[in-house]
């Protein structure tokens, strides 16, 4: 095992990081000074380049999950399950509690072996007097957590660490609905993996995708990252970056890659699994198994959840995840040859590849786009001369064929759901890319300027219908929108 340290994503760029990005400053600057002409056709180069090896290798990973195989299990009595604990982190989620219990309830494990913690923030009393005026099981508790920045979902999940009795940990988001045989399965799992398995992701799923053309989309990403990418990515034995929920633990393995509490929030350090400074903390963690030798696999198993169904909500929703996936990959490039020595070279440069290389991709796409709008409406010259004919002929085979198999991509995530009505708005597919590129260069802000935009863009649960229930009882009435699964604790 390595003895691989992890670092915060406290501080966006330190001091080598910003030395760096100063001389490639400079240095373009001088050639901009020098040549122009010259600077643009090196950037173009290299950005094309960079979109033929991300396209190429989405693919070619995502080809891979057909080989995908969990280990063979063996079925597990009652008496021989452990103790499991599911953290269940809420802020601002009153109306959730019924339905965290209902998903709890409907579990097939031993309730006295279950360990069911709600972790509520101090600061939001509202979810907090909900809870502890509801009447809970008594395999559930309440943790709630110091009102400290950092705040979000990791800080409060690493001080209700401190509480866990189980073997092993999941988290669920509020409005989880896991598979009631997830947990029972991931323990079998784990006991067939060996020693050097470190986590299960269960595949998340969108009860809702067919509300909107927003949750259409988000649900094909759903599919194509989880039963494509992830499984790729594990038959290949490659660092995964983990989704935010539904990932399972064993214990001893978070607390073995668990931050020193230096490196952690005073008066609300907990137990350092994950980073309190990053908000794709999954994403980040998933590196850390792989850089300490852990492998992660797919679990044979779903949890639903709920897709967001307006742009404005998917907007903020995208810019947290892909700011995180920035935050990410700058961490992993303070020190770029001793994290590749702990990772493995090749799986260090795919994993940056993913999480930072899908940042720098959404912020490319319209460039593109927007070069070939306007070379096709102006014939600009300047344009032309920006492409010589390897790069026009390398520029084309991206714009036509990647952008296609792409987009068979998402076309064949809309299949294997069997959500067939979807088809169509892939039609959409350019401007829902849009609205990532926008997230993306959101993200890019918030990074460069922190102060901007400071607090975490918190994801609503289980509370989309009610804004929107006039606006879709009339869609419904005329037939442009399906009936969503109402939740009525949100109605």
């Amino acid at each position: 095992m390595s003895n691989f340290r992890r670092q915060t994503a406290q501080q966006t760029l330190n001091t080598p990081q910003k030395v760096v990005f100063a001389v490639l400053l400079f240095a373009a600057a001088v050639t901009a000074i020098i040549s122009p002409m010259s600077l643009l056709k090196i950037a173009i180069m290299a950005f094309m380049m960079f979109q033929l090896l991300y396209v190429a290798v989405r693919l070619g990973v995502g080809s891979m999950a057909r080989r995908y195989r969990l280990p063979q299990t063996t079925r597990l009595s009652d008496d021989d399950l452990p103790i499991y604990t599911t953290l269940h982190p809420m802020y601002k989620e009153a109306n959730m509690i019924p339905t965290v219990v209902r998903s709890m309830e409907a579990m097939n494990y031993p309730k006295h072996k279950l360990q069911c913690i709600l972790v509520l923030e101090a600061r939001d009393q509202e979810t907090v007097q909900a809870a502890q005026n509801a009447n809970l099981p008594d395999y559930f508790e309440i943790v709630q957590v110091p009102s400290i920045k950092p705040y979000g979902k990791p800080k409060a999940c690493n001080v209700a660490l401190e509480q866990a009795r189980g073997e092993f940990v999941v988290i669920f988001d509020a409005e989880d609905e896991p598979e009631p045989d997830q947990l029972r399965k991931a323990v079998e799992v784990f006991r067939a993996g060996g020693r050097h398995l470190g986590c299960l992701q269960a595949p998340l799923h969108f009860a809702n995708q067919e509300t909107s053309w927003v949750s259409r989309f988000l649900g094909n990403e759903y599919t194509t990252h989880f039963q494509f990418l992830l499984k790729g990515m594990s038959y290949l034995g490659l660092a995964i970056p983990l989704g935010g929920t539904s990932n399972h633990f064993p214990m001893h393995v978070l607390k073995k890659l668990a931050f020193g509490p230096r490196s952690l929030p005073v008066g609300a350090a907990g137990i350092g699994a994950w980073d309190p400074w990053n908000v794709t903390e999954d994403a980040e963690l998933g590196g850390a198994l792989a850089a300490n030798g852990y492998r992660t696999m797919i679990l044979d198993s779903y949890t639903n959840e709920e897709a967001t169904l307006t742009v404005p909500a998917a907007f903020n929703q995208r810019t947290r995840w892909i700011k995180g996936y920035g935050q990410t990959a700058l961490v992993l490039l303070r020190r770029p040859i001793r994290n590749a020595v702990a990772m493995g070279l090749l799986r260090y440069w795919l994993f940056l590849l993913f999480v930072g290389g899908t940042f720098v991709s959404l912020l490319l796409t319209p460039v593109f786009w927007s070069m070939t709008i306007v070379y096709f409406a102006t014939r600009a010259q300047v344009i032309i001369e920006l492409f010589p004919l390897p790069l026009y002929y390398t520029g084309l085979v991206l714009m036509i064929l990647g952008n296609l198999l792409l987009f068979y991509q998402s076309l064949i995530a809309a299949l294997h759901r069997g959500v067939y009505s979807s088809v169509k708005y892939m039609l959409l597919t350019l401007p829902w890319w849009m609205v990532l590129s926008s997230a993306a260069y959101t993200a890019l802000l918030e990074l460069v300027f922190p102060k901007w935009r400071p607090t975490w863009n918190k994801t609503a649960h289980g509370v989309e219908f009610v804004p929107l229930r006039k606006k879709l009882a009339r869609a419904i009435k005329i037939g442009t929108v399906k009936k969503p699964r109402v939740i009525p604790e949100a109605v």
